[in-house]
């Protein structure tokens, strides 16, 4: 089941703002976390390992990808993520 979700304004104008990442790893950043988070397992959610604490309803989600078409490196990202709409 595909999951909807919306990215914060704030969290929008961080990954924006990013100078070290080309425009192509910024489309690429928000590309996956759509498809990735959207089509996320409920196994992954439900995983005590992925929580922040024990019975909260966020979740740690890591993002790794080469900037191809800037500096070459691989850059991470981790969001922290609220489902509870999802439950």
């Amino acid at each position: 089941m595909a999951y909807k979700f919306a990215i914060l304004p704030p969290v929008k104008e961080y990954l924006r703002s990013l100078t070290g990442l080309s425009r192509q790893a910024h489309i690429r950043v928000f590309a996956n976390l759509h498809a990735s988070l959207g089509n996320v397992s409920d196994a992954y959610r439900n995983n005590p390992d992925t929580r922040t604490s024990a019975g909260s309803s966020r979740f740690v989600f890591s993002l790794l990808l080469r900037d191809t078409d800037g500096d070459g490196q691989m850059h991470e990202f981790r969001f922290i993520v609220n489902d509870a709409a999802a439950e």
